[in-house]
């Protein structure tokens, strides 16, 4: 019973561990869904240090409620970022691989 126990506890936490990074995929996942902003593997979004060219840095994810391209760009405009696709990280709001939004 003891050993029951135990492996209970430890499935318990385990799934309580991954949950808060399952819920964020699923919002990125929902809003390439959502938008056709960017190609079907890119989410938009709005940055604010682009390195080289490639790698953007502080990244925030655009509301779905932004459907065209003039509003995507204009929604950075105004947060005082630019407008890019990017591949998105594990990491949060690094966009690992970005490109401007055409």
């Amino acid at each position: 019973m003891k050993t029951f126990v135990s492996i209970l506890a430890i499935v318990t936490i385990a799934t309580a561990a991954a949950t808060p990074n399952l819920k964020r995929r699923t919002g990125i996942i929902e809003m390439r869904a959502v938008s056709d902003l960017c190609g079907p593997l890119d989410t938009p979004m709005c940055c604010a240090t682009d390195v080289l060219g490639v790698a953007d840095l502080t990244c925030s994810p655009v509301p779905t409620s932004v459907t065209t391209s003039d509003d995507f760009e204009s929604y950075c405009a105004a947060e005082g970022k630019s407008a890019e696709c990017c591949v998105t990280s594990l990491l949060g709001d690094l966009g690992l691989v970005c490109s401007a939004a055409a």
